[in-house]
């Protein structure tokens, strides 16, 4: 029997602790995995569609979901394409915090639109949604509001300085009361709007002076004959989110409405996220939809034709049922809104149909989310959606 150098016990002894430091590394490995899968409790409560505030920024929402949309003859089935990957992944969550007080929030936009008055509670005001302003409420005057939930969302106006139209012809609806049925042809005044120059350097200054530092690039400026406007999204990370900024001018060239926000983003972990190919599953629940940056949409010219998908022509008057493949995917941070009308942003994912379609779902694992029940839809309903908002 050869006997042991001891070179030979220290090279076994080194193999050894190698061997236990790597299951160590395995078994932490596991854990955090489980960790992130088995949680204690969601992490988020998900609401409804009326779980979200009552301010301009939500209205959006609800009329998305709430009004009356033409019923379409159509079924929609979503199949993942072979080009979208299945590996998972793991995003960060961030939990959006009221940043200050609703009182000094509108002062400060009171001095960048150089609004004199003192802040008083809204004639709408209640505790689930209490909400404040400077000025008037009746549009006699220019106004600052403030819904204080979600992402303090606040909104300037200033449409008292447009002129009445003078009415031409008018006439009686069926309950005998009489309505203007004609005014003057109006005419667009390209030459009063600002330049896009002009634009971009007010948005700059009301964006910086009401809590939103950015550059001239990260501002997107419009304009037409008929008016102009500047928007700019608030990055966590990073990343653009729906949380926006935005000036509006009038076709005489007056700033006749504003908008921004006072949040913080708060970090609350990351967690696993499903693949593209798995979420292709999820268009066909609305719960997991979430609203993307404004930018997250292709840029299209204006046109005065209704934007329509890619669908087969159905004349028979039956339920279709149109076949999508997805095929392409983004990633993003997404916003939703919690049971107590609180705001998040969550990964997930932009999914585009072979149709032209272009859906945004959350990617978060099953379990970090407790949806809220599902609402029965009958084939050819159109389904509740998030619709594109400016906050």
């Amino acid at each position: 029997m050869r006997p042991v150098a001891i070179s030979d016990t220290k090279d076994m002894s080194l193999k050894r602790l190698a061997l236990g430091i790597a299951a160590i590394l395995a078994l932490v490995g596991v854990m955090n995995l489980a960790a992130s899968i088995a949680l204690p409790h969601p992490l988020i409560s998900l609401g409804d569609n009326k779980s979200a505030p009552a301010g301009p920024g939500a209205r959006g929402m609800a009329l998305a979901s709430d009004s009356k949309m033409a019923i379409m003859p159509y079924n929609f089935e979503y199949v993942a394409g072979s080009e979208l990957s299945a590996e998972g992944g793991k995003g960060k969550v961030y939990e959006l915090k009221l940043e200050g007080s609703p009182e000094a929030v509108l002062q400060r936009a009171a001095k960048a639109f150089g609004l004199q008055g003192e802040v008083r509670k809204s004639s709408y005001w209640s505790a689930e949604n209490p909400s404040y302003f400077i000025g008037s409420e009746d549009g006699s005057s220019p106004s600052l509001s403030i819904w204080w939930n979600g992402t303090g969302n606040w909104y300037y106006s200033n449409y008292a300085a447009q002129v009445e139209l003078p009415c031409l012809r008018t006439d009686k609806a069926e309950d005998g009361s009489e309505y203007c049925a004609e005014y003057p042809e109006q005419k667009p005044t390209p030459e009063l709007l600002p330049s896009r120059a002009e634009v971009l350097k007010e948005a700059q200054r009301i964006f910086g002076a009401t809590g939103l530092k950015v550059s001239p690039d990260d501002i997107a400026v419009y304009r037409d004959q008929w008016s102009a406007s500047a928007t700019a999204s608030q990055k966590i990370s990073g990343q653009d989110t729906a949380i926006t900024w935005s000036i509006g001018y009038d076709s005489k060239g007056n700033l006749a409405w504003a908008s921004g926000n006072s949040v913080t983003a708060v970090e609350r972990g990351e967690y696993q996220t499903v693949s593209a190919k798995s979420a292709v599953t999820r268009l066909a629940d609305w719960r997991w939809f979430g609203a993307p940056a404004n930018n997250a949409y292709p840029v299209t010219e204006p046109t005065n034709k209704m934007e329509t998908l890619d669908l087969p022509t159905n004349s028979s008057g039956e339920i279709e049922t149109v076949v999508v493949t997805v095929n392409e995917s983004t990633k993003h941070l997404l916003q939703i809104w919690d049971k107590s009308g609180g705001s998040w942003l969550v990964p997930g994912y932009g999914l585009t149909g072979s149709n032209g379609s272009l859906n945004f779902v959350v990617s978060l694992i099953e379990g970090v989310i407790e949806l809220p029940e599902p609402i029965a839809i009958e084939p050819g309903m159109p389904e509740p959606s998030v619709e594109q908002m400016t906050k």
